[in-house]
């Protein structure tokens, strides 16, 4: 569906190695919104300066400049960052309703359930595994939260969920799909084993199946296969 957005230029800043940046651009890019990629480097501490404070003061990406005529608006926080989008984009109601409060309630809960949930145990399993060791062989020492059996855990109850429907919701794709199979995504970095969790792994390859999510997924995949050369020099 095209876009019905009135005159205004988007600029989205973040960094396509972030689970919820990937998810806005997605969305982006499935609803014909037109935007300005602003690359943000959280590897070398670029979310961290003042002039970055100005966009974002929560110092985090992604984060969002909308420009019309009479105003210029931020937005920070990707649930928050993908409802206004749906909104200001009049997006067809399957992403985010606006005429089914219902349905957009159970879209809203399950946004809510994804910070504690999808997002706390694959985030920091991945970080643990991957991200952890490589900041350990430069010298910077980091700590993580053990999230192995939680992770499992949390996927177990997605797979229950997806014996029943096609998506989280329901048969219909959402903005919560976006979110949630970003987060899992990253999974793969890891080489993690879906075998045991047939329905969340069929749900992920009908999303990623999907054009514009090939596209997003892009830089995952080569970050991917950098982080598996032993003597890699990535910047990441």
């Amino acid at each position: 569906m095209e876009s019905t957005t009135p005159k205004s230029s988007l600029e989205i800043y973040g960094d396509l190695l972030s689970q919820p940046m990937r998810s806005i651009i997605a969305f982006c890019k499935l609803n014909r919104i037109p935007y300005e990629y602003k690359p943000i480097n959280i590897a070398i501490g670029e979310h961290l300066t003042e002039e970055y404070e100005k966009i974002n003061p929560y110092k985090k990406i992604p984060a969002i400049i909308l420009k019309t005529k009479e105003k210029e608006f931020n937005l920070a926080e990707s649930c928050a960052i993908i409802k206004f989008l749906s909104d200001y984009n009049k997006v067809d109601e399957k992403w985010y309703p606006r005429q089914d409060v219902f349905r957009r309630a159970l879209i809203d809960q399950w946004l809510d359930w994804h910070h504690n949930n999808t997002r706390f145990a694959a985030m920091n399993y991945v970080f643990s595994k991957v991200f952890k060791p490589l900041f350990d062989s430069r010298g910077l020492k980091t700590s993580a939260y053990e999230t192995y059996k939680f992770l499992l855990k949390v996927l177990n109850f997605l797979n229950n969920i997806l014996k029943e429907r096609k998506f989280i919701v329901d048969d219909y794709i959402s903005i919560a799909d976006l979110i949630i199979t970003s987060e899992l995504n990253q999974l793969i970095l890891t080489d993690f084993d879906f075998s045991k969790f047939s329905y969340v792994k069929e749900y992920m390859d009908r999303i990623n199946s999907i054009k514009e999510l090939e596209e997003v997924n892009e830089n995952l995949l080569k970050f991917k296969t950098r982080i598996n050369k032993k003597h890699s020099n990535a910047k990441f």
